[in-house]
């Protein structure tokens, strides 16, 4: 279920950057729940008309609504995915490099993702994508060693690193958790 305090006045938005090896750049229009330094927690929803896979996990037809928590000095930034019904899809985790956390957030995507479903297994998606980006010279040596460090950390704390969202929704208001 997804609940909140309710918020006086209209709510603050920032704008998610993501920027991919190849220069493309996705912009999402987000709302700003918490920004301290480097770190910041937004919400965004989006509607879907048909149901869509990423990897094994399905996200339904609908309202979803995500959870993002980005820190500048970390090599990756979280998701948490709920459904129109207020029930958790789960998380992903978008291992990235430099984040900047301003006016807009900034980060590159280094492709790789893991995605933790409600029952806490964990699961590691796109490396051979990433194989493929260092193979063609799109991804740096630099870039893949991020990686590579970033899933191993992420293979052992996925749920901590989901806790610590967990607590900055608190913090703002917002609490969420799967019935």
């Amino acid at each position: 279920m997804v609940a909140r305090k309710e918020r006086v006045g209209h709510p603050m938005t920032i704008t998610e950057v993501k920027r991919h090896l190849d220069g493309r750049e996705e912009r999402f229009e987000c709302e700003l729940l918490v920004k301290r330094g480097d770190l910041a927690l937004v919400r965004f929803a989006f509607h879907q008309d048909e149901p869509h896979a990423d990897g094994p996990f399905r996200l339904p037809a609908g309202e979803v609504v995500t959870l993002a928590a980005f820190w500048a000095d970390r090599p990756y930034l979280v998701y948490r995915l709920i459904d129109g019904d207020g029930q958790l899809i789960g998380h992903r985790f978008d291992v990235c490099t430099d984040v900047r956390i301003d006016d807009e957030i900034h980060y590159t995507d280094l492709v790789l993702d893991v995605w933790m479903p409600p029952d806490g297994s964990v699961h590691v998606l796109d490396e051979d994508e990433v194989a493929e980006a260092e193979a063609t010279g799109v991804m740096s040596p630099q870039q893949r060693t991020v990686v590579e460090q970033a899933k191993r950390y992420l293979l052992r704390h996925a749920d901590d690193v989901a806790g610590e969202l967990d607590a900055l929704a608190a913090q703002a208001g917002v609490a969420e958790h799967a019935d």
